[in-house]
């Protein structure tokens, strides 16, 4: 079982995601202003809890770089990390906010074909890292859409394609 799957399948440990009419589902796209508030909430724990390198530089800039562009992901899924991150306590593993959201808000998300294809590639071409299979269940149709564009190029050109989904190309 690849890591990405098995993040996802950890016992949750932050409270249920209250989704709100304004979250919309599974097309509503986030917005820049949603990975913005993630971001700040993760650099917020960090600091809290000693965990950044300060060698390492500021991490916001390093946070909002790493994510792909928000008009990918789903609102719901954005905003229920949001609320799982801050109630994260220095000895939680943020990891499991993932899990816990995608159960909550994409229950059938093991039955994806577009997260078994991901997985396939990533096997047979390398070049990224599975973790980024979870795009299959968290990203908008329009999001999926992209992604499976990427895992249909050939194996030489699957990992310039996936870096250009966190690099907003």
């Amino acid at each position: 079982m690849t890591a990405a799957i098995a993040a996802i399948l950890v016992v949750p440990a932050c409270g249920g995601s209250s989704s709100d009419a304004n979250d919309g589902g599974p097309n509503v796209a986030a917005a820049q202003a949603d990975v913005t508030a993630l971001c700040d909430v993760i650099c917020e724990n960090n600091l809290r809890c000693d965990s950044p390198d300060p060698a390492d530089g500021p991490c916001k800039p390093e946070c909002l770089s790493e994510n792909p562009e928000p008009s990918l992901f789903r609102r719901d899924v954005l905003r229920g990390l949001l609320e799982c991150q801050s109630q994260l306590t220095c000895d939680d593993n943020d990891d499991l906010c993932a899990g816990q959201v995608v159960q909550v808000l994409v229950p059938d998300f093991m039955s994806s074909p577009l997260l078994d294809k991901c997985v396939e590639v990533q096997d047979e071409c390398g070049g990224f890292s599975d973790d980024s299979c979870v795009y299959a269940v968290v990203f908008t149709d329009a999001g999926k859409a992209r992604l499976e564009t990427c895992l249909n190029e050939p194996c030489e050109l699957v990992a310039g394609c996936m870096a250009g989904l966190r690099q907003g190309t």
